[in-house]
């Protein structure tokens, strides 16, 4: 049987625009409490001004201190978490590994690596010393399929899903789950912010489709656990090892 999300205290990084934008529309529809962050104030408050009755806290979700920051303002109104969604990520710079720069190198890691390592430490003992709670992290096709110029982001997504694994076995004697969504190349931003070429026409993989996606692991009864969620849109190839 489905569990209800409602009322459910979920956190969703990267919550402005895209993936997380789609997810938090979703999960507030569903009568849960969503909270979104993200570094651009700006789109954070277009965002809750769009979608009734969510909360926006802007934080960086590469810098420790702010995820401190974060979880304070988190249980100050709310008391408890029930949902972590790592959604904030993004190529940052594809190019080949021997043409990319060092503090691009460092930003990538930060970016789609350190802030779900980060984001799992703190709200992580929370849902342990609470005994539940889920936490999603957006990992990419990248980590187990290969392409050109993306190694330096596919060996970050990788952790990714390595990370997850892990820190399931961690944490699933205190009721908490833990789970890598594994998506192809969806219609984002993450062209536009990468630098790339847009393809000529948009992905299949819509926002919407990761909301439907992320919705349905929360909903799992809580006796059951997702390893990974692998998914991608049918018009990209992907020849699965």
């Amino acid at each position: 049987m489905r569990q209800s999300v409602k009322d459910q205290v979920i956190v969703i990084t990267g919550g402005s625009s895209g993936y997380g934008k789609a997810t938090a529309r979703l999960l507030a529809a569903e009568g849960a409490k969503v909270i979104i962050t993200g570094r651009d104030e700006k789109a954070l408050r277009e965002t809750a001004a769009e979608i009734p009755g969510i909360e926006a806290y802007r934080s960086d979700a590469t810098r420790w201190d702010e995820w401190q920051e974060l979880f304070d303002v988190v249980m100050a109104r709310h008391g408890r978490v029930d949902v972590l969604v790592n959604n904030a990520g993004g190529g940052v710079v594809i190019t080949d590994t021997v043409d990319q720069k060092v503090e691009m190198v460092d930003q990538i890691i930060a970016l789609n690596l350190n802030s779900v390592v980060y984001g799992s430490m703190i709200f992580g003992k929370q849902m342990r010393a609470q005994g539940s709670g889920t936490i999603v992290n957006i990992s990419s096709a990248c980590a187990t399929e290969a392409w050109p110029k993306f190694s330096v982001y596919a060996a970050a997504k990788s952790g990714v899903v390595s990370l997850s694994k892990g820190m399931y076995t961690e944490l699933r004697p205190f009721g908490v789950r833990v789970t890598a969504v594994i998506p192809g190349a969806g219609a984002t931003n993450f062209s536009k912010n990468a630098g790339l070429a847009e393809p000529p026409t948009p992905y299949f993989l819509k926002p919407e489709d990761m909301a439907e996606v992320i919705l349905h692991i929360c909903q799992m009864p809580q006796h059951i656990e997702v390893e990974e969620y692998r998914f991608w849109g049918m018009d990209q190839e992907v020849i699965p090892m």
